[in-house]
């Protein structure tokens, strides 16, 4: 049997290049995907960077002082004491007098901040990608608890309360966002970890950081931990810098080095990862910044021209840059606890004054009877023959010492929060209303803390988007498999699934960013929301109405469930 024939070729011959591109673009393999400004910066001299990492440490000494002197204080470590009444603290004659009134200022603060809600949304920049952003600000929330949780299995304080336990004191907060390509379906793909602000030195770009320098001691162990087994020619260097690598006690400076293409770690000057291309296309840093302090992009103006800024210069200024929560409040502190010293030993002078016995050349020449104050004691003295009077003081003005401390309770008032943040009020009929106020007094004093936190975290998730969005596609999962970004849908929306799989398509359809809102509203009164109600009868949108009072995005899910 003769096999069909073969139909005619076409008589116009012509390339459908359209569907020749699609086809090509379902079929090759997707490829990271840089902005159109963006240059991979050259390759690094691994020990020109620990050259250059160690002195530019150096350059932030000063600042790093500052705060060690803020974690001092608040280790309860540093009194406030005047330079002439040193020789008598240290003899023990000027008593003990430390205030916990500044190491309580800082818990509260870091109390009312870790219990904020945080709300994450992105506004739609086309009605035709609605869902697509609503999968961004649930992928971002998600996000966030889910790392949350993570981060609670490590040794360390809750992660709600450690970024602000870390804020405070040193005024800036530093996190470090990797792939991980070993996480579980059910895990955040993203290895994050907080970093000690004062290891870390960044060097601006023109458009986004430049460098980051990371630079700690470790000892040997700890960096087998850190970065696994390393090659023979690198285990016989360390052995010649630790002794061995089993070692524990003995430490060395450890240099970390970040590019947005390149990274490379030292220890001693020895290559532990050599320079690697991560292809991240920035570097996985964040850095949060408190309010308090100069801009970074100013300085002290000098007396002569501008050429004369020289690097001791940036070394005085770094410590007015970030500031920590208590720097402007412990001068004060401190000279409250010097003056209250000396009213204790004032006090302890009038309760148990000194005296002065006048004895005769007689009574000389025997010993004097011991003197006792305690109640109820019998004390002799030669009748005629000694006199005992009061030590002569110079005499106290009682207003003057009134008035100073009228004064410094008005300075510590400054700045501080109100005693009904603590529960004290100065009322005699405390209503609920009024207790549920107390818990927003000094509130004033915390927010700018709070937005800059959210602004941090902004950064931060905006740049875990944008890392997913270039290489999230080169993460296998069960070898073969692409790793999918899964995310949960709490409270799906008619017709939307109970999850979905956050993809590159869908940001490069709304983008990466996100914005994060913090709020110590109590949603359970009912006043804020007769107040909705009735700036929505009166006129006011919905959505206005939400977001002026409550600071809720009254988007298309809350008026379907609503």
């Amino acid at each position: 049997m003769q096999a069909p024939a073969l139909p005619a070729p076409d008589g116009n011959p012509s390339i459908d290049m359209a569907r020749l591109q699609e086809l090509w673009r379902t079929t090759a393999p997707a490829q990271p995907v840089y902005p159109r400004w963006f240059k991979p910066p050259k390759r690094p001299n691994a020990q020109r960077v620990a050259e250059e990492a160690i002195r530019r440490f150096e350059e932030l000494s000063e600042w790093r002082m500052a705060v060690r002197h803020d974690l001092l204080v608040l280790r309860g470590a540093v009194e406030g004491i005047f330079n002439d009444d040193l020789d008598d603290y240290y003899a023990g004659i000027l008593d003990e007098w430390a205030s916990p009134a500044l190491i309580d200022e800082f818990n509260l603060a870091v109390s009312w901040l870790s219990g904020l809600q945080r709300r994450f949304t992105k506004p739609a920049s086309d009605d035709r990608h609605r869902y697509e952003t609503r999968k961004v600000e649930l992928a971002a929330k998600w996000l966030y608890q889910a790392e949350l949780r993570q981060d609670g299995e490590y040794l360390d304080m809750d992660p709600s309360i450690l970024p602000f336990k870390i804020l405070l004191p040193y005024g800036r907060l530093v996190s470090r966002r990797t792939l991980n390509r070993d996480a579980e379906p059910w895990e955040s793909p993203f290895t994050r970890a907080y970093i000690d602000p004062g290891q870390v030195i960044a060097v601006r770009g023109s458009r986004q950081i430049d460098k980051i320098f990371r630079v700690y001691s470790s000892t040997a162990e700890q960096l087998a931990a850190s970065y696994g087994d390393f090659a023979p020619s690198v285990r016989t260097r360390l052995e010649n810098l630790y002794g061995t690598l089993d070692d524990t006690t003995e430490f060395a400076n450890v240099v970390e080095y970040w590019d947005p293409w390149y990274r490379c770690v030292t220890v001693g000057g020895v290559e532990i990862l050599p320079v690697t291309d991560h292809r991240y296309g920035e570097v996985p840093y964040s850095i949060g910044w408190g309010p308090l302090g100069e801009p970074q992009l100013t300085g002290l103006p000098e007396d002569g021209s501008p050429t004369n800024l020289a690097r001791e210069t940036m070394r005085q200024n770094a410590p007015h840059k970030s500031v920590g929560f208590i720097r402007f409040m412990k001068k004060q502190h401190a000279q409250f606890e010097a003056i209250m010293k000396r009213n204790l030993y004032s006090l302890k002078q009038q309760n148990d004054p000194a005296t002065v016995r006048y004895r005769s050349t007689m009574a000389a020449q025997n010993p004097a009877p011991d003197l006792s104050a305690r109640p109820g004691a019998q004390n002799e003295a030669n009748f005629g023959e000694e006199r005992i009077d009061p030590f002569p003081y110079a005499n106290r003005n009682q207003y003057d010492q009134n008035v100073l401390m009228e004064a410094m309770y008005r300075d510590r008032q400054t700045g501080r929060a109100p005693l009904a943040a603590y529960g004290v009020f100065d009322q005699s009929n405390i209503s609920g209303t009024a207790t549920k106020l107390g818990l927003s007094a000094g509130a004033h004093l915390w927010k700018p803390w709070a937005a800059n936190y959210d602004r941090f975290v902004e950064k931060d998730l905006s740049k875990a988007f944008r890392i997913w969005q270039r290489l999230g596609h080169t993460i296998e999962y069960a070898r073969e498999t692409r790793r999918p970004f899964v995310v949960p849908n709490e409270r799906p929306m008619k017709g939307e699934p109970g999850s979905f799989e956050l993809t590159r398509d869908c940001l490069d359809k709304v983008g990466p960013y996100v914005i994060v809102r913090s709020d110590s509203l109590d949603l359970s009164n009912p006043t804020i929301w007769q107040s909705i109600k009735l700036a929505n009868e009166i006129g006011m949108p919905k959505r206005e109405a939400f977001e002026k009072i409550v600071s809720l995005v009254y988007d298309d899910q809350m008026a379907e469930e609503w």
